[in-house]
């Protein structure tokens, strides 16, 4: 018999427990389905007039585009624009701010490359580094 009642509370403990819980989230409506994957509005395109500023306060489009991607940004000081970004300095946690403008950028990274190159090329002649 106490086994009967003992099956007999948990299968209403069971059925209570279906009958009290939450409501299943209902399906989205269209609507909504729609929001979801409708395409991003179109942006649109800088006005000739910015272009030319930024091209000649801050460089040509390569320059730009290759100093962005180097995480470089645009801050003007006294109407001229430079390229910013900070820089830590190798063994310490202190942040720099190196800035410039896109011709002393391009400069700067193209004599390390010439460094680079040299200390490679000598390297290669001379092995023993004497």
């Amino acid at each position: 018999m106490r086994s009967i009642n003992g099956l007999l509370i948990l299968l209403s403990a069971g059925v209570a427990s279906q009958a009290l819980a939450a409501d299943p989230p209902s399906p989205p409506t269209q609507n909504a389905t729609a929001v979801t994957t409708a395409a991003p509005p179109p942006v649109a395109a800088p006005s000739p007039a910015k272009t030319d500023a930024a091209t000649s306060n801050g460089g040509s489009e390569s320059q730009i585009k290759t100093l962005r991607s180097a995480g470089y940004k645009p801050e003007t000081r006294n109407g001229q624009t430079l390229w910013c970004r900070r820089e830590t300095q190798l063994g310490t946690r202190f942040e720099t701010k190196n800035c410039g403008t896109a011709d002393d950028l391009e400069r700067q990274t193209k004599e390390a490359q010439d460094v680079a190159t040299r200390v490679q090329q000598k390297n290669v002649y001379n092995p023993k580094g004497s």
